[in-house]
């Protein structure tokens, strides 16, 4: 059997970044038959930061190989992060002898640089516009610049999430990429997420709200590019009707919503932040429409989000943000999404509450993410 090597950085195995790795990866060895060496890249600091890491079993085998922090602020640090890298992997490489070798994102470039073998990275985003968003060391985001031109020019395949994704490479290198492009999005397993509750105990009773209420829920991080504030604001005029509700799930400290509300006086709004990544699908059965709106920046604009794919599998219509404009499945679909611009408030308002009058058929919604969103997709497009 081939042999593949898999380079990725140590994440959170329940965020989305992981999910896409793992679906990713095992689409890759079932479809082509690899026997792979799972290579996790463990920045050292995560030994000191409380950051809990588990074995995640995306191979037959299983290695760390522990790095620096890969964005420090000195060069002289991030030249020793990447000569270990590149150093460790090619010792690895040279030992194990296989056929690929693939990395997850730039961060991983070094370790699939040099070599005889077939050399594949998965982009994710427009990472160095990232950085610039976040407001990272200008030098760092320069390097990664020049990082991404080097795999462009470098590895034999590139895997992105998404047609807009590749369209921005493709613009950066002046519509010029002799390599072969993968359009992998973020699919949704459309047998874990359903609007079928199988969880009995998870109920609107059981949450407080009766089954007339309309229930607003959002799933995921309270990063700033998520919006979530944004949302609150949105809703605050809804708030204030006893039968609308708006429940958030989310991983992240909650007390900053909860202040947000109080100095707002925004009612009904919940929170839950302890929630199995196995029972999302049942909270989100419960619902009646979902939030996913992002800022209109670049990053979002080449994104191919998981978990619109999961409201849609749950029967969910969902309110999008002007970026979606970006998303080619949002696109002639106005009975499924509603496209508002979170800084005209009264706007959003009036079209969330038309937006609320219409009709739908929870199947009908299922079945177009099974249609566009599905990991089954995925698969075929590898």
């Amino acid at each position: 059997m081939k042999k593949k090597i898999l380079y990725h950085f140590a994440t959170d195995r329940n965020g989305g970044e992981f999910r896409r790795i793992k679906r990713l990866a095992n689409d890759y060895d079932l479809k082509y038959s690899y026997h792979t060496l799972e290579v996790v890249i463990l920045p050292v600091f995560f030994l000191f930061s409380g950051f809990r890491f588990r074995k995640t079993k995306l191979g037959s085998e299983f290695l760390y190989l522990p790095i620096i922090f890969p964005f420090a602020r000195f060069k002289i640090i991030r030249c020793l992060n990447k000569f270990l890298l590149s150093a460790f992997s090619r010792i690895i490489n040279s030992f194990y002898k296989p056929a690929l070798v693939w990395g997850e994102t730039h961060l991983a470039y070094p370790a699939v640089q040099y070599g005889n073998f077939r050399k594949i990275i998965d982009i994710h985003g427009a990472y160095p516009e990232e950085l610039e968003y976040i407001g990272a060391n200008k030098k760092v985001i320069e390097e990664f610049h020049i990082t991404e031109k080097e795999i462009i020019k470098t590895v034999n395949t590139l895997i992105v999430q998404s047609e807009t994704m590749k369209n921005h490479l493709l613009d950066k290198m002046d519509g010029h990429i002799e390599k072969e492009i993968i359009v992998y999005q973020c699919g949704v397993d459309t047998d874990k997420f359903d609007y079928n509750n199988t969880h009995q105990e998870i109920t609107r009773k059981h949450l407080g709200y009766v089954e007339s209420d309309i229930l607003f829920i959002y799933v995921g991080g309270l990063h700033k590019w998520q919006m979530i504030y944004e949302t609150l604001e949105i809703f605050k005029t809804f708030s204030d009707n006893e039968n609308i509700n708006y429940l958030i799930l989310s991983q992240d400290n909650p007390a900053p919503i909860f202040d947000f509300c109080n100095k707002n006086d925004i009612k009904r709004v919940k929170v839950l932040n302890k929630v199995p990544h196995d029972q999302v699908s049942a909270y989100m059965a419960l619902s009646d429409i979902a939030w996913l709106i992002r800022e209109d920046v670049i990053l979002n604009k080449v994104a191919s989000p998981t978990k619109l794919g999961e409201y849609l599998a749950c029967g969910l219509p969902v309110i999008v943000g002007n970026v979606s404009e970006n998303w080619p499945w949002v696109n002639n679909n106005e009975a499924l999404f509603c496209i508002v611009d979170y800084k005209d408030i009264p706007d959003a308002n009036q079209r969330i509450t038309n937006f609320l009058q219409i009709p739908r058929d929870k199947e009908i919604i299922r079945n177009i993410a099974i249609e566009q969103l599905s990991s089954l997709r995925d698969y075929n497009s590898l």
